[in-house]
């Protein structure tokens, strides 16, 4: 497998590639925010931790990992989240999924729990 970039002490773990055809480690990934300027800023520093591995924005490939930064500021804000990550389950069905944000690190036991989701870094 390969190593995603480590949050806050996790290190989370995806198929590992068969060709370094779109990044050093071949890697493709597509990354998500809800909420705040703090969401959107965690996104980017997320992407930037990915490439740095050697993971290449997939553009309009599929991509392998698709991640999405949670807000959890209000109810209205959670069902959001859950509904954005069934709508990425549905139009990624072949990537690896992974909750990140204010959600998961609130509620990662639930997001977990949830079919869509693959991986939760809280």
């Amino acid at each position: 497998s390969t190593d995603l970039p480590a949050e806050e002490g996790l290190t989370a773990h995806a198929p590992a590639p068969s060709s370094g055809e779109y990044g050093l480690f071949g890697l493709r990934y597509r990354v998500h925010f809800l909420g705040c300027k703090v969401s959107a800023f965690d996104s980017q520093a997320h992407a930037a931790r990915l490439e740095t591995q050697g993971a290449a924005k997939a553009g309009d490939l599929a991509p392998d990992v698709v991640l999405i930064q949670t807000c959890s500021v209000t109810d209205r804000a959670d069902r959001d989240g859950r509904r954005a990550l069934r709508r990425l389950r549905r139009e990624n069905p072949r990537a690896t999924l992974v909750a990140t944000g204010c959600l998961a690190q609130r509620d990662p036991e639930g997001l977990a729990r949830l079919p869509d989701v693959d991986l939760v870094l809280g």
